[in-house]
């Protein structure tokens, strides 16, 4: 994309230029490892400059889509872009792939598309181009930009680690770049997350939304880094069905079995001659004690009718609870994911 040659001027101290300009300082060698940064006059336009869609590996799934609106607020009263978008030149065809700054992006456009029904002069866009043209430098600078703003879900985190490694990325740089701290063995962290990449979406929600654990999703997405042991998309969501229905089928609750010399200490415990040493608060609690024993223990069913809410609470904690059957709904449901 070509840039004017055209006169410079000097406004409030900085260099301002008719079409395009470059910024130069410490501020932009540090932060975005490039020593200038330019403010194009005009938006190249959205075939040129792009946010990464869904399916391209700089596509990053928790990015706004819309624009802030207090950020529109802002950059339309300041006039200016204070903070640039970083974008990664795509060698193959010239196309600007955001890495960093959607928002800002999103914003700006959205600045210029009123300031143009309204009649007023555009705010200026300002780019930083990412200083490497290799597409895996790319994908660890878009990591590490926005990793740090976000709690990532399981499968984020696999889906990312799995782009990482097919990019030649050691595990220890992986985690670095998913700002991932306080891991000993950075190799058994990521592969224990990998096979959720390779699992069809309706296992990966499950073990987001904590209806199956991370372990599991080995029974899926199979023990293979390249996902060569995975199973076939239909045989996983079978699998998936089957599990969550036995997940969800009642199961017998175990009896909490007292031996029968503690049951007769308790008993004691709390005769009449026991109790009425204790104080009056004391006392009142005793007595519900004593009556919880004798309908859990001495099968005496109406021991707690003196407390009637209670009684109710403890028949239905001793009662079986009722079958839950697995509503065809939720099956299909599952099938559409």
């Amino acid at each position: 994309m070509a840039k004017k040659k055209v006169k410079v001027e000097k406004a409030r101290g900085k260099e301002v230029v008719d079409g395009s300009a470059s910024k130069r300082g410490d501020k932009f060698t540090s932060k975005y490892d490039v020593s200038s940064a330019t403010i194009y006059k005009k938006d190249p336009g959205p075939g040129i400059l792009r946010i990464p869609p869904p399916g391209h590996v700089l596509y990053d799934s928790e990015a706004p889509i819309a624009a802030d609106l207090l950020m529109v607020k802002e950059i339309d009263e300041q006039g200016e872009m204070k903070d640039p978008v970083e974008v990664w030149t795509d060698p193959d065809n010239d196309t600007l792939w955001v890495l960093d700054g959607r928002s800002r992006l999103l914003a700006v456009r959205e600045v210029n598309r009123i300031r143009a029904r309204e009649g007023r002069v555009p705010v200026l866009l300002y780019l930083v181009p990412f200083a490497s043209r290799e597409e895996r430098d790319a994908v660890r600078r878009m990591k590490i930009k926005n990793y740090h703003r976000r709690i990532p879900k399981p499968s984020t985190y696999a889906v990312d680690l799995f782009a990482l490694r097919k990019r030649g990325y050691t595990w220890d740089d992986c985690l670095h770049i998913l700002h991932v701290e306080k891991v000993d063995n950075a190799e058994k962290w990521g592969r224990r997350r990998i096979p959720l990449a390779h699992c069809v979406p309706a296992v990966r929600r499950a073990v987001d939304e904590g209806e199956i654990p991370l372990s599991m999703a080995r029974k899926f997405g199979g023990g293979k880094e390249d996902g060569s042991a995975r199973l076939g998309d239909r045989e996983q969501e079978e699998k998936l069905r089957a599990l969550l229905a036995e997940r969800a089928a009642p199961k017998a609750i175990p009896s909490a079995r007292v031996p029968s010399r503690v049951q007769e200490r308790l008993t004691a415990a709390f005769s009449n001659g026991q109790v009425s040493a204790l104080r009056r608060e004391d006392r009142e609690a005793a007595e519900v004690c004593r009556a919880l024993i004798a309908r859990l223990y001495g099968g005496v069913p109406g021991a707690l009718a003196k407390w009637p809410s209670l009684s109710e609470l403890v028949e239905r904690a001793v009662s079986p609870p009722p079958p839950m059957p697995v509503e065809r709904a939720d099956l299909d449901q599952l099938d559409e994911g």
